[in-house]
């Protein structure tokens, strides 16, 4: 059997306090702010990202990214086939980048 001191039993008296004036104080700010508006819930095609690129000839990229269970991330498909995983809007940037590489300028003597 497990002996409470009265520090112990002080201790517990002066949390249990903390812990109900806290849930007042919580009921009481929800009281005034009144109830909470729906949670926000993105739409299925969230971004469309059209790139037309000149370099050789005309060629259109569409990129179109659709949501996910996660707020930050997408679904992407390019040009309708769909590219791995999840993918978050940095990552995307950074695919597009790779994507579409950089061009040598010509030699100017």
């Amino acid at each position: 059997m497990f002996h409470r001191t009265r520090k112990k039993a002080r201790t517990d008296r002066i949390c249990r306090h903390m812990r109900e004036s806290k849930a007042m104080a919580g009921e009481r700010r929800a009281d005034e702010l009144g109830p909470r508006s729906a949670p926000f819930e993105p739409p299925k095609l969230r971004r469309v990202v059209v790139v037309i690129d000149y370099d050789f000839g005309f060629k259109i990229d569409i990129f179109r990214l659709f949501r996910t269970n996660r707020i930050d991330s997408y679904h992407a498909t390019h040009n309708g086939a769909p590219v791995d995983g999840r993918i978050g809007w940095a990552n995307f940037c950074k695919r597009l980048s790779a994507h579409f590489p950089r061009l040598l300028s010509p030699v100017v003597d």
